[in-house]
């Protein structure tokens, strides 16, 4: 066909038909210089776009950050998309603003330092040094060129250049850390009375209807949590160490650089007896001690047995009922003088008074085992498993490298990377992330396993290093989302449950009308005689008891204070299965000038980081005012 339109094209036909297809061509690029079909744009801040991809970006980041640090307690539903979507456009919104404000004050980061940042982030290093293979791999899997990258970590240097200059101008004053320290450190007696919701359970016959409308108002106590199986590849050096081979020419090469480490150092055997002296005393107490080391010297230069004085007089607890024996010591054992001394002794000889960190030592040599060079056959077996543990350590970076490179290449299926490297592959039972099998212990993997990429995407993950010599590669083998138990299974539970409810509701109620009798003047000690309840007082109640239920504490701070001696203030709160009615006896301020450095301390940084918090809200509110932002819908 092509060849039958280029014999026909000729002449002015030709020219038509050119024309005809340029005319869509020449427009399309119209349409690009023109900005129309250009990347989505979410707001526009003093003339700069926030794409929507970025945008994207930020919020699939955020949500894998909650779910890292909520753990098990993450759920998906807790932060809907269309309020994180808002939540995260504002924070980019405040940083356009300060980025932009930060170049007007001229505030900049410069290469060395955006260099110095980056190599300072564990998750670049392998062995406490920064690895550019890591650095390009981590990139890699964020799709972000390292331009994209160190203009990000620019941006942030610049944003916490901001953030230091208001907090380094936040002032706390006396006036704040006084009326910090008099509500923090504040004191409540309380009198309350529990009523407690078993007291109202009755055995009446439940509705069937009610009890399926609250199982489903009370959907939430019957989930299933969710839960995964994972296949992963486990590359470790223990196990590459197995597969090393090894010939006698490697050993007496690594035998002859290492002689020195399976050099047989010289032991002696040791007893000492220590006549104690604590750092820092007087010169009269050092004379003391002196003395009475050299005292018992004499006795041992006049024939007494050196195990018999040591029982009676050596201060080291450690030794003294064993005659001060120490056992066989080599060098690097014990402190510089005391070793000194001893490896300087002829055996059988006291040594003159030795001075350390713990006293005044007497020190005797029992026995010497001397030291020598070793052949070969006598550590062979040391030799081998250090040539292959070497061996396997260089080996180890390498495979790391094609491992993470494979799972990248081949998103989903971790099978060829298992079949070059030869790994096995392993996989696990199904799990929630409460309970995770021995593999996945470690938190990187087990944030893996549940991050989007993986669970969402279905692809592997990124090579995780596990520590010393670990790494591992895993993807989701099933994924069994979170669901309800059926109602038939659990409407036992579902029954027991609803009948506790209306007992917390009845104790409630009951609450509730004696809290109205106290309101009409009677007194809580004759209305709980009345009922037959017991009255329990707290005395000295701090906000961050530990004695007394949250619910309890929380609400009895939340009450005013009584205006005077006169005034009586009450209470409630809710717990589990009990209702409290509560009065408020007593109150007493902390008192600034009670406090000790430390406490002081603690208490000034807390205000100066509420001011911090507060100036530069207000900050970020003046800076949007100025500023020309749009934002989409």
């Amino acid at each position: 066909m092509l060849q039958a339109i280029r014999d026909q094209a000729k002449g002015w036909i030709a020219w038509v038909i050119v024309i005809l297809i340029s005319i869509p061509f020449a427009l399309w690029g119209i349409q690009e210089y023109l900005g129309v079909g250009a990347e989505p744009v979410v707001a526009t801040v003093n003339g700069e776009d926030i794409l929507e991809r970025d945008l994207d970006r930020r919020a699939r980041d955020f949500r894998e950050n909650l779910r890292a640090n909520l753990g098990a307690a993450y759920r998906p539903d807790m932060l809907a998309e269309a309020q994180l979507r808002q939540q995260v456009r504002g924070i980019m919104i405040d940083e356009r603003v300060l980025l932009d404000t930060s170049e007007n004050w001229g505030l900049r980061a410069g290469d060395e330092m955006v260099r110095s940042f980056i190599q300072s982030v564990p998750g670049f290093q392998r062995d406490g040094r920064f690895s550019q293979g890591l650095y390009d791999e981590a990139l890699r899997n964020r799709g972000m060129s390292p331009a994209m990258f160190e203009q990000a970590v620019r941006q942030d240097i610049v944003l916490n250049q901001i953030r230091q200059a208001v907090r380094n101008s936040a002032i706390a004053t006396q006036r704040e850390i006084a009326e910090t320290a008099r509500l923090q450190r504040q004191e409540r007696d309380v009198s309350y009375v529990s009523i407690a919701a078993k007291q109202f359970l009755t055995t009446e016959p439940v509705d069937g209807d009610e009890l399926r409308t609250f199982y489903e108002e009370t959907s939430s106590q019957y989930m299933v949590p969710e839960k995964l199986s994972v296949q992963y590849l486990l590359l470790a050096v223990d196990e590459l160490a197995k597969t090393v081979e090894v010939d006698e020419e490697k050993l007496q090469a690594y035998f002859d650089q290492h002689a020195y480490e399976f050099r047989v150092p010289e032991q002696r055997k040791l007893r000492h007896i220590l006549i104690d002296l604590p750092q820092g005393v007087g010169a009269d107490v050092a004379a003391t001690a002196l003395e009475k080391v050299q005292a018992v010297r004499d006795r041992l230069a006049g024939g007494e047995d050196f195990a018999t004085v040591a029982k009676e007089l050596s201060d080291d607890p450690g030794s003294a009922q064993n005659g001060g024996d120490l056992g066989f010591v080599e060098r690097g054992a014990m402190v510089e003088p005391f070793e000194e001394a001893a490896f300087a002794l002829e055996l059988g000889v006291v040594s003159e008074p030795v001075l350390t960190q713990f006293g005044y030592h007497l020190i005797e040599v029992t026995d010497i085992k001397a030291g020598g060079d070793t052949q070969l056959e006598d550590v062979r077996g040391e030799v081998e498993q250090a040539v292959r543990r070497v061996e396997a350590e260089n080996l180890f970076y390498d495979y790391a490298e094609r491992l993470g490179d494979l799972s990248f290449e081949n998103p989903g299926s971790l099978a060829p990377a298992a079949e070059e490297l030869n790994l096995q592959v392993q996989k696990t039972e199904p799990f929630t992330r409460a309970a995770p099998p021995p593999a996945l212990q470690h938190r990187k993997a087990l944030n893996a396993a549940f991050s989007e990429e993986v669970l969402v995407r279905g692809n592997n993950s990124d090579l995780l290093d596990l520590g010393p010599n670990q790494a591992m590669v895993l993807r989701v083998l099933d994924h069994q989302e979170a669901h309800r138990k059926p109602f038939a299974e659990v409407r036992q539970q579902v029954e027991e449950a609803y009948r506790l409810s209306k007992a917390n509701e009845a104790a409630r109620k009951a609450g509730e009308g004696l809290l109205a009798q106290l309101h009409a003047d009677q007194t809580l000690e004759a209305l709980a005689e009345q009922k037959g309840w017991k009255v329990e007082k707290l005395t000295g109640l701090k906000r961050d008891a530990t004695s007394a239920p949250r619910e309890l504490v929380d609400q009895a701070f939340l009450l005013r204070p009584p205006d005077d001696a006169n005034q009586v203030r009450y209470g409630t709160a809710q717990q589990a299965d009990s209702y409290v009615v509560m009065r408020i006896d007593q109150v007493t301020d902390g008192d600034v000038n009670a406090l000790s450095d430390e406490e002081r301390r603690l208490v000034e940084n807390r205000v100066r980081t509420n001011t911090t918090n507060s100036d530069f809200d207000r900050l970020i509110a003046t800076l949007r005012e100025s500023a020309n932002i749009s934002v989409l819908p």
